[in-house]
């Protein structure tokens, strides 16, 4: 590369950042006014992020504003369901403006909707819970369907989509389990009178500590640049809920079969996250395929499996970092809800410390680069303890 070096443009936090500078990438974030990834040494700018579900023509038209003001392309990192389909929907007017890593946009829709991704999974021959589509108003207010008698109970209802996912669920859950017909039916109702479509799904037993996870890069000729395995540790809620711990992994059996489902499925020009569980009998369910940024590439870069930072260098021409050993054991956790999920599990606060302490990567930056935890986190908390008068908010 000569002249200017392209920008990392993430519309995202830390978990983004971080990987990028351990490689020494220039970053702006597209964060809300109080994000902590604003105060990391790291940034260099941001832009007031806006909705992406919401409002994704005047999103684009304020990213595209700013890299054109740039000397040279910015590279884009998309972290979420609503960034990664607002990139693919609106792909014709930002690659202008923006190098992107972006898998085909129908391949996209089929893995961010929950009823096109089973029926690509079944097609493709991978191995998938029993699953029966939930179209919010398709009569169900009358009475349940009598196809989802042919699920075996418990089963889990989640949302379609995650763009109206709060109409139907609470406190960061992905999904609502329903152990008898009566709750099914129940849940059923709710979901239909909330507008919101949803999938109904047999539950895989075991904890959310049984859930396991492939992760990939995939150039845009569809060979693997780069991989690594993980599991979680804790999530809150504890059922259903956000990973708030993580650890990378090499079990080889998830490994085989995450690269099973990137060559069913045909991914290429993108990264991806297969979510599996492990059953009682060893075996592994496909749950889902997220072929978008995310928190895990902050402690797999750490673990030497730097993936956002090999897109950076194949969008901008550069030179591939050498490919090493991946490091087996490496953890991460987001500091604030994890010590929400070690308290809900009966651990006192001090295992929290030592959690936060001991841990290899946090979500909010390094040691060496503490201002978003300070600025970010600890300076917000304190304030709302002081006595005083406080700004009003806005509703």
């Amino acid at each position: 590369m000569t002249g200017a070096v392209p920008l990392a443009c993430v519309l995202g936090g830390m978990d983004i950042v971080a990987p990028l500078a351990m490689a020494g990438i220039p970053c702006v974030v597209s964060v809300g006014r109080t994000d902590p990834a604003r105060f990391s040494r790291h940034v260099r700018g941001a832009i007031d992020a806006m909705h992406p579900w919401r409002e994704p023509e005047a999103y684009v038209d304020r990213l595209v504003a700013w890299a054109e003001r740039q000397p040279v392309r910015p590279v884009l990192f998309y972290p979420t369901d609503g960034d990664l389909l607002m990139a693919s929907r609106y792909r014709d007017r930002l690659r202008p403006a923006f190098r992107m890593c972006l898998p085909p946009a129908e391949l996209v829709e089929d893995l961010v909707d929950k009823d096109r991704f089973h029926a690509l999974a079944v097609r493709t021959g991978l191995r998938v819970p029993r699953s029966f589509y939930l179209r919010a108003g398709a009569g169900a207010a009358a009475g349940i369907d009598p196809a989802l008698d042919d699920l075996a109970l418990p089963v889990v209802v989640k949302p379609v989509d995650r763009c109206h996912a709060g109409r139907l669920l609470r406190h960061n859950a992905k999904a609502i389990r329903a152990d008898s017909a009566a709750e099914l039916a129940d849940l059923c109702r709710t979901a239909v009178g909330s507008g919101v479509d949803c999938m109904v799904q047999e539950l895989v037993p075991g904890p959310e500590t049984a859930i396991e996870s492939y992760h990939v890069y995939v150039d845009a000729e569809g060979r693997t640049v780069r991989e690594f395995a993980g599991a979680k540790l804790r999530t809150e809620p504890p059922e259903f809920g956000e990973s708030t711990a993580v650890r990378i992994t090499d079990r080889a059996d998830v490994l085989a079969e995450g690269r099973r489902v990137i060559a069913a499925i045909g991914l290429r020009d993108g990264v991806a996250k297969v979510d599996f569980k492990r059953a009682p009998d060893g075996g592994l369910w496909l749950l889902e395929v997220n072929p978008r940024f995310n928190l895990w590439h902050h402690p797999g870069a750490a673990a030497g499996a730097n993936l956002p930072a090999l897109v950076y260098a194949d969008l901008v021409g550069g030179h591939r970092p050498e490919p090493g050993s991946i490091r087996s054991g490496v953890t991460w956790c987001e500091v604030r809800e994890d010590l929400k999920a070690l308290v809900r599990s009966g651990r006192s606060p001090w295992s929290w410390l030592r959690s936060v302490v001991r841990a290899h990567t946090r979500s909010t930056g390094a040691w060496s680069d503490p201002m978003p935890l300070l600025r970010g986190l600890v300076l917000p908390a304190l304030r709302n303890r002081l006595p005083g008068p406080r700004p009003s908010g806005s509703g």
